[in-house]
């Protein structure tokens, strides 16, 4: 998983919306959409993303 901010933070977001995920399951992390965006496009995780990207 590639996460946004902090794994743990964003894994407390998720969890707050019904997505159970731990800070541990996110490999990668960026504060940037755009370079979380080229990560998945690179094939090096998945990601959750507000909307279909380009």
């Amino acid at each position: 998983m590639i996460g946004f901010d902090d794994a743990v933070r964003f894994s407390g977001y998720l969890g707050g919306i019904g997505i159970p995920m731990d800070a541990a399951d996110f490999r990668l992390m960026s504060d940037s959409g755009v370079t979380v965006w080229e990560m998945v496009n690179r094939g090096l995780g998945v990601a959750a993303m507000l909307r279909e990207g380009g």
